[in-house]
C-alpha cells in the first residue's frame, strides 16, 4: 500500500515536470522572444523550487534608418557609371542625368550653361540648392525639409 502511494506520487511529479516543460515549449512557440539575443533557459534540477524561465528583458538596438545618399554621393556614383565622350556622352548629358537623379532623391538642382574660362568653350554643369540648418550647421535632407519647413520667403 505504501509503495502504491510512492508510485502515484512519482507519477504525479513526473507528470508535473512533463507538463511544465511541454507548457514552456508551447509558450515559447506562441510567444517567441523578440528579435534579439536571448539566452536559452538553464534548468538546474538541484534547485528546491523550479522557477519558470522567461525571456530576459532585451534591450534591442534601434534599427538603422536607411540613409539617403548625399548629393555628392549621387554625383560620384553617376561619374563612375559613365565615361565622357564629346560626341556621345558629354557635359550636357552628364548634367541632365545628374539633375534627374538628384530630383529623384528630392534635391533641388538646376541646369547651368555658359562659358568655361579654362578653354573658352561652352560648358554645362549642375547647381544644387542645399538647405542648411544654420543653428547646427548641418544639411537638411530633402524629406525632412519637405515635412518640417515651410518657406515664406527665400532670397
Amino acid at each position: 500500500m505504501l509503495t502504491k502511494s510512492y508510485f502515484e506520487f512519482a507519477l504525479f511529479m513526473l507528470g508535473l515536470v512533463y507538463g511544465l516543460l511541454f507548457g514552456f515549449i508551447t509558450y515559447q512557440t506562441i510567444f517567441p522572444c523578440p528579435d534579439c539575443l536571448c539566452e536559452p533557459p538553464v534548468f538546474n534540477l538541484s534547485c528546491p523550487e523550479p522557477k519558470i524561465p522567461k525571456c530576459p528583458d532585451c534591450i534591442c538596438p534601434e534599427p538603422e534608418k536607411p540613409k539617403l545618399p548625399s548629393f555628392m554621393q549621387i554625383a560620384e556614383n553617376m561619374v563612375e557609371e559613365h565615361e565622357y565622350d564629346l560626341n556621345n556622352y558629354n557635359c550636357d548629358d552628364f548634367s541632365r542625368e545628374l539633375i534627374r537623379r538628384l530630383e529623384d532623391y528630392g534635391w533641388n538642382a538646376k541646369y547651368c550653361y555658359g562659358k568655361a574660362r579654362w578653354n573658352d568653350q561652352y560648358h554645362a554643369w549642375v547647381k544644387v540648392e542645399v538647405p542648411i540648418e544654420a543653428t547646427v550647421g548641418k544639411i537638411i535632407e530633402p524629406s525632412e525639409y519637405k515635412n518640417n519647413y515651410e518657406e515664406y520667403w527665400c532670397e
